[in-house]
C-alpha cells in the first residue's frame, strides 16, 4: 500500500491520480486545507512540523502502508523526510530526490516554485549535489491558487506572468525548466508548447521509483 501526503486537497488529488497509474491500494492525507495555510505550516518550528508528520506516518504504518509519496515540493523542502524515513523505518519518496538526479544531469536550471520555502529547498539540494550548478527560481503562490480554482491552463500561463518567465529563462540560457510544484503539471503542456526548452516535472520520476520498491 502507498501512502500519499500532500500540502492541500488539490495536490493530494493530483498525487492520488498519479499513484492510481500503479495501484488502487493507497491512502492519502492533505496536511492543510488551503495553500495559504500550507505556507503557514511550513514556517512553523521544526518540532511542530515533525510532530504532525510523525503522527501521519505512524498512522500510515499502522494501516499497512509500505511506502510513502510526499506529493508537495515546498512541504518536502521544509521537513527532513529522509531523517523521518530512517527513524520510522519506512521508505519516503519526495520531489527533492528527483532534484538530486537532475543535479547530476544539468548545470543551469530554471525552476517554477510555489513559494520561497520551495525555492530554497530546491536550490539547497541541487547545490549540495552539484556545487557548480546555477539555479534560477521564480515563485508565486498565485499560480497555485489559480490551479486550486480550476482556472484553465491557457489563462494561467497567459495572464499570470508565466509567459514572461519563459523569456527570462531563455535569456538566462537555462538548459531545462523544472516545475518545482506538484500543482504545476496542471498547465505544463500549455507552457511547454510556448518554448523549445524541455519542461520537466517529478511525476515520471515518482512512477519509476514507486514501481521500483
Amino acid at each position: 500500500m502507498i501512502g500519499i501526503i500532500a500540502g492541500t486537497p488539490t495536490d493530494t488529488r493530483f498525487g492520488v491520480e498519479l499513484v492510481k497509474q500503479i495501484t488502487n491500494t493507497y491512502i492519502s492525507v492533505a496536511v492543510s486545507p488551503t495553500p495559504q495555510e500550507q505556507t503557514a505550516f511550513q514556517v512553523l518550528s521544526k518540532h511542530e512540523k515533525e510532530k504532525v508528520l510523525q503522527a501521519i506516518l505512524q498512522d500510515f504504518k499502522g494501516k499497512g502502508v509500505k511506502q510513502v509519496l510526499i506529493y508537495c515540493n515546498s512541504l518536502s523542502s521544509s521537513v527532513d523526510f529522509d531523517t523521518l524515513s530512517q527513524h520510522l523505518s519506512i521508505p519516503i519518496i519526495t520531489p527533492l530526490h528527483f532534484y538530486q538526479s537532475l543535479a547530476k544531469q544539468y548545470t543551469k536550471m530554471g525552476f517554477l516554485a510555489a513559494n520561497a520555502q520551495g525555492s530554497a529547498g530546491i536550490e539547497r539540494v541541487i547545490t549540495r549535489h552539484n556545487p557548480i550548478s546555477r539555479v534560477h527560481a521564480i515563485s508565486s503562490l498565485d499560480w497555485v491558487e489559480a490551479v486550486e480554482t480550476n482556472l484553465p491552463p491557457h489563462q494561467i500561463v497567459e495572464t499570470m506572468g508565466l509567459h514572461d518567465t519563459i523569456s527570462i529563462f531563455e535569456t538566462l540560457q537555462v538548459e531545462v525548466i523544472v516545475f518545482g510544484c506538484t500543482h504545476f503539471p496542471y498547465f505544463l503542456d500549455y507552457y511547454q508548447a510556448k518554448t523549445t526548452l524541455p519542461c520537466l516535472s517529478a511525476d515520471y520520476y515518482f512512477l519509476t521509483q514507486l514501481n521500483a520498491i
